[in-house]
């Protein structure tokens, strides 16, 4: 459960941090209050972060939720609750862990959620919409193909891993064992 996690997680965090270098790259912005707006100029590249977004908050149908439901159902399978028994004091600390996976899902949404809203629904109007130097207007901003490419492959495997696990899952069950 632990190297999905690690492995899901890295496809998840290089996917979200090349969408913000790519909008870096293209705008100059670097702060969030500068995004409104953004999402209809770069739709590809937030595009990706969508996805990226979601799976970091662990939504189903991306590689975020099985990384997270495997290690909830590994700390309450040590605990043997899914044997129906109680858990001791070390089940308590699992039953804290997985506590701790649930918020930090739900802190990701805030702090991914709000970046989407400012990309996607702009407090500013069109007219004010930021425009990176050079930008042809009504063209948009998305970077060339050199930069979309690997956020789209990085973008796609979060999604293959969401609705297709197994093939990494077998791989790592051979590297973990019986471990978890």
């Amino acid at each position: 459960a632990a190297l999905s996690h690690l492995v899901i997680h890295a496809f998840m965090k290089i996917c979200a941090f090349f969408c913000a270098g790519a909008v870096m790259h293209q705008t100059g912005k670097t702060y969030i209050y500068e995004l409104d707006g953004l999402g209809k100029e770069m739709p590809v590249t937030f595009g990706c972060l969508t996805v990226a977004s979601l799976s970091l908050m662990g939504m189903p149908l991306f590689g975020g939720f099985i990384s997270k439901w495997g290690l909830a159902h590994a700390a309450f399978s040590a605990m043997g609750a899914d044997r129906g028994g109680l858990p001791g004091t070390g089940g308590w600390i699992l039953c804290a862990g997985v506590a701790v996976v649930l918020y930090s899902a739900l802190m990701t949404g805030v702090y991914m959620l709000t970046v989407l809203v400012r990309a996607y629904f702009p407090k500013t109007t069109q007219a004010q919409a930021p425009q990176a130097k050079g930008a042809v207007p009504g063209k948009g901003l998305d970077p060339n193909w050199m930069m979309l490419v690997p956020l789209a492959l990085f973008a796609l495997a979060i999604l293959l891993l969401g609705i297709c696990p197994m093939p990494l899952l077998r791989v790592l069950a051979g590297i973990g064992g019986e471990a978890g």
